[in-house]
């Protein structure tokens, strides 16, 4: 057995009952925080490019521009439809559409200008349907709201008993309103600004592709 003090070679000092250390801390105040921030960003801007490439290829594919109105915003029937080509917004199909038993709400009216009497005479969904379809087969279908605007397709071929066939599928489907989102790297929704009838809302929805391309610049959008 020694006697005598006993050094030790790296002394921690105490104060009180807390015993502090000498090794630093290296990470610097708010570093993770500025990280996590720059990551953010990276990432956001990741989606905006990607959202600008999807626009790309779609106007390439000649995707199909696809827009609605309705006799109301839920359970509601079509009663104008209007599809354009997504490279150079040639009007592809237009028609009004009869609404059958689904009485049009005032308020909608108010908003789309489309009255009972605009619609008097024109065909039923089921006389429209064929011609949809035909003017996108095999291509892909863009909506400015594609929740919406497949909604309202498939309420009208249940209603009527018909197979909207590959209008039904999801896959067929973008969404325009997301992927503006997607580049402005905001969270959706956005208000379309095409004068609320059928064409109009496609060729306002179109504008929103080509900004997203890179088209156009976000200004000219709204032109």
């Amino acid at each position: 057995m020694t006697t005598g003090s006993r050094t030790s070679r790296n002394p921690i000092p105490r104060e009180g009952n807390i015993m502090r250390t000498n090794n630093h801390d290296h990470r610097r105040p708010g570093m993770a925080q500025r990280l996590g921030a720059a990551l953010g960003a990276l990432g956001r801007h990741l989606v905006a490019i990607d959202a600008t490439l999807w626009a790309k290829a779609m106007i390439k594919a000649d995707a199909v521009i696809l827009d609605t109105e309705t006799t109301d915003l839920r359970n509601a029937g079509i009663i104008e439809i209007a599809l354009i080509s997504a490279r150079t917004g040639e009007r592809l199909y237009e028609s009004l559409v009869d609404p059958g038993d689904k009485p049009i709400n005032p308020d909608a009216a108010k908003v789309h200008g489309i009255t009972p009497e605009v619609v008097t005479g024109a065909p039923l969904w089921s006389a429209v349907l064929p011609e949809v379809l035909k003017a996108t087969e095999g291509r892909l279908v863009l909506a400015y709201n594609k929740k919406f605007d497949i909604g309202a397709i498939r309420d009208d071929c249940a209603r009527y008993e018909l197979d909207p066939q590959h209008l039904g599928d999801d896959a067929n489907w973008g969404c325009l309103m997301l992927r503006l989102s997607d580049f402005l790297r905001i969270t959706a929704s956005r208000k379309l600004n095409g004068g609320h009838r059928a064409v109009g809302d496609a060729q306002a929805a179109r504008k929103v592709l080509l900004t997203i391309a890179r088209k156009i610049k976000p200004a000219e959008r709204n032109a």
